[in-house]
């Protein structure tokens, strides 16, 4: 079968008669490494007001015969730019993964999370891009995920005077303060 274990072996024994003569032999097949892995990153919400928090899902699944060592690398961009603050992966146990390799035992599967808050006031359209890389030798792997900021309209006025109490022929003068709250331009 295609994803035997590694050193597994198959003896296959004929034995072939004819009367009272018996004639048997054997041989025996020894399965070789075959090492395979996929990497798999899902996002919770592709598209996310300022203030959401969107969690990716990395699931690494060896698809091989053999056990892998494996190394992750994510790399997290705004708008094609490289961001200072890179997402920080758990494993299920919550601890945080720091880039070492680990063993992904033979039909193991790793899951790691990762969340990331879209910052107040940014900008709709801009887009949160995110690619992770799953290597174990020379077998590389990667996937992506692009998390786009919505629409999140907010308007504010104030209005000021410059006295509170005025002798009739005083002039008196009004401030308004109009404040785009939200990420877009907006017509007021």
């Amino acid at each position: 079968p295609a994803n035997t274990k590694e050193g597994t072996t198959f003896n296959n024994v004929v034995t072939v008669k004819s009367g009272e003569l018996t004639a048997p032999d054997n041989e025996t097949v020894t399965v070789d490494k075959n090492p395979s892995l996929s990497v798999d990153k899902s996002v919770d919400k592709n598209v996310a007001k300022p203030g959401e928090t969107v969690t990716y899902t990395y699931t690494v699944t060896n698809l091989g015969n053999t056990d892998l060592e494996v190394t992750l690398a994510d790399v997290f961009k705004k708008d094609n730019v490289l961001l200072d603050e890179q997402l920080v992966l758990k494993d299920v146990d919550g601890n945080v993964y720091n880039g070492e390799a680990f063993t992904l035992a033979y039909e193991g599967v790793a899951t790691f999370t990762a969340e990331y808050t879209i910052p107040e006031n940014t900008k709709v359209d801009t887009k949160f891009h995110n690619v992770v890389t799953a290597t174990s030798g020379d077998i590389v792997k990667t996937d992506e995920e692009t998390v786009i900021v919505a629409n999140d309209p907010g308007l504010a006025v104030d209005k000021s005077v410059d006295k509170k109490v005025a002798k009739p022929g005083d002039t008196v003068i009004y401030t308004y303060t109009v404040t785009n709250t939200g990420n877009s331009n907006l017509k007021v």
